[in-house]
């Protein structure tokens, strides 16, 4: 898969590049719910802390195939054609170099960090994401992570105003870390609905 092409047959960088920080999360704070935290996603500024340049590369209508530059310190960017012996696809992110604090960050970690947090966009949109550490040599493909426990059938159907609203529940030995967390399309809004005044009761 790669980046949907604009009306020129060009991958949309400007899109990618606008929204590179849009989330559901930003939209609700900016509506007014200060209690909503980020919990993944690059971010422009968050680019910004991981390297010192961002590379997007991507293939376009024709068989050519672009690159976006983006900076650390520049909020502009730049696209350029780049020259391809075999046809490209899919989508490649690149950012290089990292900044001194991130060279513990592997494959493994990303792998296990991905499957989690995006496990439900990566079951919806089909999408193949496959990580590559060229210092561990390792190259692993990313798996929607499942749940644990046994998966609870037959709950009562939540009523909500503003929508529809799917349960998911999974019966599991005790430990502190089970919980139960609150998602919109694909995007984890809270790890924990304890976390919330209205369910720090039990049932």
């Amino acid at each position: 898969m790669g980046i949907p092409h604009n009306d020129e047959g060009v991958p949309d960088f400007k899109y990618v590049a606008t929204h590179i920080c849009d989330s559901l999360k930003r939209r609700l704070k900016q509506a007014g719910d200060a209690s909503i935290q980020g919990e993944f996603g690059i971010g422009l500024l968050s680019f910004w802390t991981i390297g010192e340049e961002l590379s997007l590369i991507s293939s376009g209508s024709g068989g050519r195939t672009y690159d976006m530059i983006m900076r650390k310190g520049k909020p502009g960017y730049e696209i350029r054609q780049r020259p391809h012996l075999l046809a490209f696809q899919g989508t490649v992110l690149r950012i290089a170099p990292l900044l001194s604090g991130l060279r513990s960050l592997n494959g493994e970690k990303i792998q296990r960090y991905l499957a989690s947090e995006l496990r439900d966009r990566i079951r919806s949109s089909g999408v193949k994401i496959n990580v590559l550490d060229r210092v561990t040599r390792m190259e692993c493909q990313v798996e929607p992570r499942e749940f644990s426990g046994c998966l609870l059938h037959d709950l009562p159907q939540p009523e909500a105003g503003v929508g529809d609203i799917y349960t998911e529940l999974y019966l599991n030995e005790p430990n502190a870390e089970n919980q139960v967390g609150l998602y919109r399309n694909g995007t984890r809004i809270l790890s924990n609905l304890g976390s919330l005044d209205e369910f720090k009761e039990g049932p």
